[in-house]
Parts: structure tokens; C-alpha cells; sequence
């Protein structure tokens, strides 16, 4: 791990002071940090609905990082649509902003990429006079990694995920980058704030060594699977952005095989989202469940080598070899 020079103090409690710019609040999760940005506005929400994406997941012992804050802040709410992709146009968000109600829009960037036209979005933002927030629990913050990095600055706040985007056990982040003065105060301490000694490793990682390795790990798969029948690469161009994990689209029938091939040769991945939200209606978002039914997230995390990503595409070979091999048994 390579280290670097920090100005960062830490105080006997182990909170984090900002004497220059108190826009920044380490906090124990993304989750955390969603629910504080709900409740640091609730006033001005209340009076209207936060629009949310039509592609949120839950898990049975976890429960939805996302969603939960906002059933528990009690806040009306309603989804807008996402493709099989997950992309949403400017036209179906700006469509929603117009009926007047809505206070909060969020913006999540699956995979550590942008989804919608952040310009765009933005600018109707301030047209409507709506709070902007981006789930960057997926992205590597420019607050770590490189200025130049821009998701999480469209917003006027953002909130981020250290165990999602660098592994590490717990800790998130809440940055504001607008209405900043109306709560100064707010920033400076925290009583549940990111542990010490997680927050000192993820400052002094080589984050900008990690996301190289995470562009050329992607870009390697992205190649390699290209041509395989059965496995759809969702995003064959990321541009320069710092991806996630690598979520490919496999028929639903063949993804629990695939999955568990993949996992008893010791390969983690996830399936982002397998389950969605009760509150999500399949009648009205079917892009959502049909992706949702297919997804698969390979690793291209730090921990990743070649040889890895060269046992990824053998597996994933095999399996649905085998599993071409087993559908023309049953057809005869």
C-alpha cells in the first residue's frame, strides 16, 4: 500500500474536524449518510415526494440501504423509470418534476456510472427547485481519488460507501456541495462516525492505483466476453469512469446455474439487484424485473489478478457449455 500526506486531524474522540471546509461528514455507512441527508432536510421534503429509482434491492437479513431511510423517515415518495440498462431519459424525469410535487430527487450511480444525462438532470433541478442527491455507494469519490472524478458534484449532496466501493469493513461519507452555510455546524463532529483506523487506511490507500486496476480488469472482461453466447456485457464502453463490479445479463432460466458454478469454484460475485423492493410494481417498471431476473456482477475489485479474470471466462465457458450440452439431452 502506498501512503500519502494527509492534513486530516483526529480528535481524542475519534471524530473527524474540518477547520477550512465543513462540507465533508464520515459517517459508519452509506446508509447512515442517506438518512442523515433525509432528516438534515426533512422540512423542506415534506412538503412534497422524493423520486426515487425504480431499481432498488433488498436483502432479507440487511434490509434496502436505500429505501428503508425512507420509509423511516415517514416522507412520501414514488419511482421514476429506468430501462434495461438502468438508463433513465431527461424527457420521463423532467415529465415527473412537472407535476409539481416532488422536493428530492436520487440519482443512484450503479456500478460506479452514470445512468442519465447529469447536465441535464441538474439544470432541471434547479428549474424546479428540487434537492438533487447522488448514491455514489458504488463510486470511488473524487474527494480520494482525483478532482477531475465528477460524479457526486452534480448533486447538491452525495453519499458514499467505503465497504461497497474499497472493501473496507464499514464507513461512509456525506458531502454537501451546495446549501453548505445553513449547516456548518452540522459537519464538524459526529457521534457515529466512520471508525479511526478504517478511515486513516482508506486515506492513505493508493486509491488511484486501485482504480486503474479496476479500469483495466474491466476492460479485459469486456474483451473476453464479448462473443460468448448467453452472456450480454451491459456496458461494453465505461469512457473513463472507475467501475464497480462487471454486471453482465444472462437468461434467467440458466442464472442460478451460473451463479453457483461460478461460486464453487471460489469466484465471488453478486447480483445486484435479485430481489427488488415490494413497493416497486412490476406493472408499472418491467424493465426493472427483467434485468433484475438476469443480472449478474463480476469482480474486478483490487484483489482481482489475471488469473482470475482468465478463470472467470473459463468457468463461465464450461458452464454454459454444460449447459448446452444438458438442454439437447432433454430435447431428444
Amino acid at each position: 500500500m502506498v501512503k500519502k500526506k494527509i492534513n486530516y486531524l483526529f480528535s481524542k474522540n475519534g471524530t473527524i474536524p474540518f477547520p477550512e471546509k465543513k462540507n465533508y461528514l464520515f459517517t459508519d455507512s452509506a446508509r447512515q449518510a442517506w438518512e442523515k441527508i433525509l432528516n438534515l432536510y426533512k422540512h423542506k421534503i415534506s412538503t412534497g415526494k422524493i423520486l426515487l429509482p425504480a431499481y432498488i434491492g433488498f436483502k432479507p437479513r440487511e434490509g434496502s440501504g436505500v429505501f428503508d431511510p425512507v420509509e423511516n423517515s415517514g416522507l412520501k415518495y414514488r419511482f421514476y423509470k429506468v430501462n434495461k440498462k438502468l438508463f433513465s431519459s431527461t424527457s420521463i424525469i423532467k415529465s415527473e418534476l412537472e407535476k409539481g410535487d416532488v422536493r428530492l430527487l436520487l440519482l443512484s450511480h450503479w456500478f460506479g456510472l452514470p445512468h442519465v444525462n447529469l447536465i441535464e438532470i441538474q439544470n432541471l433541478c434547479k428549474k424546479f427547485n428540487v434537492l438533487l442527491v447522488e448514491d455514489c455507494a458504488h463510486v470511488i469519490g473524487g474527494f480520494l481519488y482525483d478532482k477531475s472524478i465528477k460524479l457526486g458534484t452534480y448533486g447538491d449532496c452525495s453519499f458514499y460507501s467505503f465497504n461497497k466501493s474499497l472493501g473496507a469493513k464499514k464507513g461512509g461519507a456525506l458531502i454537501v456541495n451546495n446549501l453548505l452555510d445553513e449547516h456548518k455546524f452540522f459537519f464538524s463532529t459526529s457521534k457515529h462516525c466512520c471508525p479511526k483506523k478504517i478511515l486513516e487506511n482508506i486515506l492513505f490507500s493508493d486509491v488511484r492505483q486501485i482504480a486503474l486496476h479496476r479500469k483495466n480488469s474491466y476492460l479485459k472482461l469486456a474483451r473476453s466476453l464479448k462473443n460468448i453466447k448467453n452472456i450480454k456485457v451491459i456496458y461494453q464502453n465505461i469512457e473513463d469512469h472507475i467501475p464497480h463490479s462487471f454486471p453482465v445479463y444472462v437468461n434467467k432460466n440458466i442464472r442460478e446455474k451460473i451463479y453457483f458454478s461460478l461460486i464453487e469454484a471460489g469466484i465471488p460475485l453478486t447480483a445486484l439487484y435479485h430481489r427488488l423492493i415490494k413497493e416497486i410494481d412490476e406493472k408499472k417498471f418491467p424493465e426493472s424485473y427483467f434485468l433484475s431476473r438476469g443480472i449478474l456482477n463480476l469482480p474486478i475489485h483490487q484483489n482481482v489478478s489475471e488469473k482470475l479474470l482468465a478463470k472467470i471466462v473459463k468457468v463461465l465457458r464450461s458452464v454454459l457449455k454444460k449447459i448446452k450440452s444438458q438442454q439437447h439431452n432433454e430435447l431428444k
